[in-house]
């Protein structure tokens, strides 16, 4: 939570609720990633590691805290390769 954190607020004058509502919005939105993204590569018969805490190894304090509602993930995926 950034309000009980002694971190600065990223979002802070923005427009939160309009951010959401065009999030809504985007097709991915509603799946469930990465696991859409490697289901989808695979059936190209593509090679596809995904990394769904890469956040934890890359963000700082402050972005954990400012983007915990939205974690970043990592899809590695080679073509031409089965597996």
């Amino acid at each position: 939570n950034i309000a009980a954190s002694d971190v600065e607020d990223e979002c802070a004058g923005t427009n939160v609720d309009a951010m959401e509502a065009i999030a809504r919005q985007t097709p991915l939105s509603a799946l469930s990633r990465p696991k859409w993204d490697k289901e989808i590569l695979s059936s190209l018969h593509m090679q596809v590691k995904t990394y769904a805490n890469i956040w934890q190894r890359v963000w700082t304090r402050q972005e954990r805290i400012n983007n915990a509602s939205t974690p970043m993930f990592m899809v590695e995926s080679k073509k031409g390769v089965t597996g």
